[in-house]
């Protein structure tokens, strides 16, 4: 069985109202493993929890994007618009042309 088959399992076990809340969970325990890296008085620092909890909430983003591209045929469409609008806004901000 590959990774994507694994995550479709797990979508169809779970469903998307516990993946979604799965999700929420995983970009906490990440968002707690990157304060640890500012806070002065945690010497704990440990990039290696850092890309652990990167690979569990991109897993987690695998699944909810296949459940959405499963729902929406225009799914993809939406994404590679907002990435480019992103990315255009990214770029202006680059060249000192938005705050």
């Amino acid at each position: 069985m590959n990774n994507q088959q694994v995550y479709q399992q797990a979508l169809d076990k779970f469903g998307i109202d516990n993946q979604l809340l799965v999700l929420i969970e995983e970009m906490a325990e990440l968002t707690k493993e990157i304060i640890k890296k500012f806070r002065k008085e945690d010497d704990n620092f440990d990039k290696i929890k850092i890309y652990e909890e990167l690979v569990d909430v991109k897993i987690m983003l695998i699944q909810v994007e296949l459940f959405f591209q499963q729902q929406d045929e225009d799914y993809q469409n939406f994404i590679d618009k907002f990435i480019q609008e992103k990315t255009n806004r990214l770029q202006k901000r680059l060249n000192g042309k938005v705050n």
